[in-house]
């Protein structure tokens, strides 16, 4: 998407991919709509250990701050900002998997049923996107951060201030994984990106700011 227009082009946008830890874009937005008050140093550091080490366990904290000490309800929660924004077929209904035996979930969990192929990918039964959709929410993260005058929905625009969404941007920023989407680009070029895998799913969403104008790429 060229963020300066808003003209997109998507390709595989039917197919459902496992979320992976690129879905952890999404915890982060929902994150900050919860917030009242900036991060206290703990916070901050289970912010960066996710993002930029993408480590499971400050996640699920991150998912339990959300959800009031509940990582189920945090990851709810996700599935309800996509849906404020729109976006029907990317979700999050279950904490992120961590070294040892998974706790039992506390009640049994509901998958939301999508329109999008969930036989091409083979995606994960609780963690999904679409590239689109996650490259919109990006787009919305952008224009939040560097666009005052936006139109945006919620809670992007009352809840979530241009602050929190450049720091967003500002974390993701310092993603040292120069793989994937990030190779190739100049040194100095900045790239606000998360990247994230499995064993038959690699991801990369990613704002480049250029001098030729900013833009977001997601691919799976």
């Amino acid at each position: 998407m060229d963020l300066q227009t808003g003209e997109a082009l998507t390709f595989g946008d039917d197919f459902a991919f496992s979320g992976t830890s690129v879905n952890k874009v999404a915890i982060l937005a929902e994150l900050y709509d919860v917030l009242n008050t900036p991060p206290t140093v703990e916070l901050a550091t289970d912010i960066a250990n996710t993002m930029i080490c993408s480590e499971n366990v400050a996640t699920n904290r991150l998912l339990s701050t959300i959800g009031g000490g509940d990582e189920y309800l945090g990851s709810e929660a996700v599935t309800n900002l996509y849906t404020q924004l729109g976006s029907t077929r990317s979700f999050l209904t279950a904490p992120f998997t961590t070294i040892g035996t998974p706790e039992p979930p506390p009640r049994p969990i509901l998958i939301p049923e999508t329109s999008a192929d969930q036989e091409k990918a083979n995606p994960d039964l609780t963690n999904q996107i679409t590239v689109s959709e996650m490259g919109s929410l990006l787009a919305t993260i952008y224009q939040c951060a560097y666009n005052d005058g936006a139109t945006l929905p919620e809670p992007f625009g009352t809840s979530i201030e241009p602050r929190e969404c450049r720091q967003m941007l500002h974390v993701m920023s310092n993603n040292t994984v120069d793989a994937l989407l990030k190779a190739g680009v100049p040194a100095d070029t900045r790239v606000a990106h998360k990247h994230g895998w499995v064993d038959e799913t690699h991801g990369n969403a990613a704002v480049f700011f250029t001098p030729g104008g900013d833009y977001v790429i997601v691919m799976m």
